[in-house]
């Protein structure tokens, strides 16, 4: 048979066997070298959202890499990079916001008494209390910081502000799902710090801090007072701790980065009551913002949560009224549906795992990052003293 085949026949064959070869070296190859977007061989993580591996391991992208146990030490340095620079703008952040809202205090102070030469500072004070002034400066605060530290964690860590826009997989049923969990979560919140409330306060303290609310009897207090807690508390705090926090954190192990970013959300609320929401919703804000590559569904979620916590509140005060029992009901109802959602969603939708490479890159290269432990400790040491000073 071999004979009768032509020289024509015999080389179209050998170029089709040659390039079977070739294809097949190129997929061991492929095989054989790194995901540097999947670096750790993780099907639970969420592939796009850590970004390229090889910006901190140049290695992953050569052929035969392995990514060893322990990191060595320019692995680790390049890792706590991104560590440091979250560390340091949560740092900047609280120092900046504390500043800035001194100075507004001052300023508005300041005009006050010159507008009431005879009117004492306590009297001032009460006055910008029971106003918009107190929440209009809380409000413009916080915007500057949260958005201005947002933006430049992102800049030094050249990560452009677009990547957490990106919406993956995200759709309409999703974001109602969202918001019925997020009810869902603020109550079981709600119940734990009760139940928190109720263990220290046996003990004369109080899990409340003096600057947990501000209270308006006019118009445009509480007008300023929704627009910051349903419109700018939501946006900048997502675009702050889902945003730069979680996207850096989240480098070389995404659960670190949802655990961490949590337990830092709920810090930074200055109390334990709201520590409790802070930390439980804050791990399902992380989490569905790494699974569709974007902060837009927890901005969402977090408007849902803060719009009904300020509607609940503001109908409390009518007692046993039509209205507040009616927004009881509804917050039952809303709450048993966000509970079904949420065992749907979990089922579905489980953490990302850690591999035991990824478990030396997370805590155990945070604790070597001086700016985080530093922010931990600050925001710790806060809460503590809120406890003691109001107590």
């Amino acid at each position: 048979m071999i004979d009768n085949i032509s020289p024509e026949q015999y080389r179209a064959e050998l170029s089709y066997m040659n390039h079977e070869i070739a294809q097949l070296r190129e997929e061991a190859q492929r095989r054989d070298t790194l995901n540097k977007y999947n670096p750790f061989d993780n099907p639970t993580e969420y592939l796009d959202y850590s970004g390229d591996y090889s910006k901190i391991l140049p290695q992953v992208t050569e052929q035969g890499c392995k990514i060893p146990i322990s990191p060595n030490g320019k692995e680790k340095k390049a890792i706590r990079k991104y560590y440091n620079i979250a560390g340091l703008c949560v740092i900047l952040s609280s120092i900046a916001s504390t500043l800035i809202m001194l100075i507004f205090i001052a300023i508005s102070n300041g005009i006050l008494k010159f507008s009431n030469p005879d009117a004492d500072y306590s009297i001032i004070s009460a006055y910008e209390s029971s106003t918009s002034i107190s929440m209009a400066l809380n409000l413009i605060t916080f915007l500057i910081c949260n958005c201005g530290f947002a933006f430049l964690g992102l800049s030094i860590a050249k990560i452009k502000p677009s990547e957490l826009i990106k919406t993956h997989d995200f759709t309409a049923v999703n974001a109602v799902q969202y918001c019925f969990i997020g009810l869902f979560l603020q109550s079981v919140a709600g119940y734990i710090s009760l139940g928190i409330s109720d263990i220290v306060e046996q003990y004369g303290y109080t899990v409340y801090s003096v600057d947990d609310a501000f209270e308006s009897n006019f118009l445009t207090g509480k007008l300023v007072t929704i627009v910051y807690a349903c419109i700018v508390a939501p946006i900048t705090e997502e675009l702050f701790y889902r945003g730069m926090l979680l996207k850096l954190f989240s480098k070389a192990n995404q659960r670190f980065g949802i655990i961490i970013t949590a337990i830092f959300f709920g810090l930074g609320h200055g109390n334990i009551a709201q520590f409790a929401l802070g930390f439980i919703a804050g791990i399902f804000l992380a989490h569905i913002t790494q699974k569709h590559n974007s902060i837009i569904p927890s901005i969402l979620c977090h408007m849902t949560i803060n719009t009904f916590s300020t509607i609940v509140t503001e109908f409390s005060t009518d007692g046993y009224s039509t209205a507040n029992m009616i927004i009881n009901f509804l917050y039952i109802i809303i709450t048993l549906a966000g509970l079904v959602m949420f065992i749907e969603f979990r089922l579905k939708n489980k953490l990302p795992a850690t591999t035991p490479q990824q478990s030396r890159r997370g805590f155990a290269v945070a604790v070597t990052s001086i700016p985080t432990v530093i922010a931990a400790a600050g925001f710790m040491g806060m809460m503590i003293f809120n406890i003691v000073m109001v107590s």
